[in-house]
């Protein structure tokens, strides 16, 4: 096997309260001071962190509450990620033409970057993105998906075709869908030889259960129900491991697959 190259990542798991923005920002100033403390390299949080994830909406509410990138909010998370020398991954609404985005921002040292959750669900009211972004992190190619993401293989594959080798995964995924989000969370990491970094809710309605799954779908972490920073070291080396252990890439018959005519 060759060379480690390992980083420490905590998953921060909390129960963000819908328009308690003030709160929310406190929990996460608090996670960041004291995952920095610990030495961690990438803390995530779930999806909607700093609003808080809307059960019952409207597309107007959602727009008064979004805002655009950067943002006096982001300006200040940043900050403290630059104050420990970590990257940060949180959620937020930002201003679409008609609507929010329901959006993961990145942010390390001088950068940022964003992916708009793409799949939504029947059930809410968020305009869709439109692409899969990468995200050069100094941590390595990064890419991003949403809670629903997750139930579409394609949007794991075209991340790791495009060069992904970390997918970060926020989310809000109810209790009743634990077991069925955790068997998806590890076939995405399994399928695509990437690593996984599943961060949900916790709290009323949630389960928790937030996980770190490595490229050869082993568990590294798994987090129980209640709140609070789980971490994990992974070593990035494993990536290229299993790779040259299981050539899924070189075989993938692509133009067959993606490209049949009927």
């Amino acid at each position: 096997m060759g060379k480690k190259h390992q980083i420490t990542v905590a998953l921060a798991q909390f129960a963000p309260q819908w328009k308690e923005l003030e709160e929310n920002m406190e929990w996460m100033f608090k996670m960041i001071k004291e995952a920095g403390k610990v030495g961690a390299h990438l803390v995530i949080f779930p999806e909607l962190s700093y609003t808080g994830y809307p059960h019952e909406t409207t597309p107007e509410e959602l727009a008064s509450l979004a805002e655009t990138l950067p943002s006096s909010h982001s300006r200040n998370l940043a900050r403290e990620a630059r104050n420990y020398n970590l990257a940060v991954v949180y959620g937020m609404l930002e201003k679409a033409p008609h609507g929010a985005y329901n959006t993961v921002v990145w942010l390390e040292k001088d950068l940022l970057f964003r992916y708009r959750k793409t799949h939504v669900h029947w059930n809410e009211k968020f305009t869709p993105g439109e692409e899969f972004p990468l995200f050069p992190s100094h941590l390595g190619t990064c890419g991003a998906l949403v809670c629903f993401d997750l139930a579409f293989p394609e949007t794991a594959r075209t991340l790791a075709l495009k060069g992904a080798t970390m997918i970060v995964a926020p989310s809000a995924v109810p209790e009743e869908f634990k077991k069925i989000n955790r068997q998806r969370v590890i076939a995405r990491a399994l399928d695509n030889q990437i690593f996984v970094f599943y961060c949900n809710y916790t709290g009323d309605h949630y389960g928790g259960g937030s996980l770190i799954v490595g490229p050869g779908g082993d568990i590294l972490l798994e987090a129980t129900e209640a709140p609070g920073l789980y971490f994990q070291t992974i070593d990035l080396s494993q990536i290229d491991y299993w790779r040259h252990h299981e050539r899924i890439y070189e075989h993938l018959q692509f133009e067959l697959i993606f490209h049949k005519k009927n």
